[in-house]
């Protein structure tokens, strides 16, 4: 089951690296089998994830950069959640106005200061 999760990530990272442009859906649906993948494998079930978008957006025409969210969730991992006994993120898509949108990546790693 893991081992096919992983080949799909891998898939979608080929099939996307050639694109300029995905829908916000499949950026999503990366996002979950990356999720997925280090919640099983890396943190053996102690990592909770959510990810949500507003009611607003119509996330399977609107189009997003391939793969923009997924380098600021895998440096919360990396930076944030290491040293966690349990980790938790929490990725929020919402709608600025009609031609953005913000999306907010949240965890409960170990922060910075500002």
């Amino acid at each position: 089951k893991y081992l096919a999760k992983f080949a799909q990530l891998m898939r979608q990272s080929l099939e996307y690296s050639d694109l300029e442009i995905i829908s916000l859906e499949k950026e999503i649906e990366f996002l979950e089998d990356y999720l997925f993948i280090n919640e099983k494998l890396r943190f053996e079930n102690r990592l909770e994830y959510e990810i949500t978008v507003d009611d607003e957006l119509e996330d399977d025409i609107l189009g997003v950069p391939t793969m923009i969210v997924q380098p600021y969730v895998e440096n919360a991992i990396e930076h944030g959640l290491r040293s966690r006994q349990h980790g938790r993120i929490r990725i929020d898509f919402s709608p600025i106005d009609d031609l953005n949108i913000l999306c907010v990546v949240e965890d409960n790693g170990i922060g910075r200061e500002a």
